[in-house]
């Protein structure tokens, strides 16, 4: 198994963990996830998901294009 793939698939699962809990904090304020414990209150929240959200999106493309180079 190519090394990248183990990239992608963490950059994925930021993705759709983050974006999930940004989801969940903007329809109710008050249940902040696994990024609960952070400080900052509700805006340090948005802020940590949305930070989950792209960093998941680069590691995955990342990962992606490095995936389908050809070996040397």
């Amino acid at each position: 198994m190519n090394k990248f793939v183990v990239v992608q698939v963490v950059g994925m699962v930021l993705l759709v963990g983050g974006g999930q809990g940004l989801v969940r904090i903007v329809v109710d304020h008050s249940d902040r996830g696994f990024l609960g414990w952070l400080p900052g209150g509700f805006a340090g929240c948005v802020v940590a998901y949305a930070v989950a959200v792209v960093i998941g999106v680069a590691m995955a493309a990342v990962g992606e294009f490095r995936r389908r180079q050809p070996s040397s």
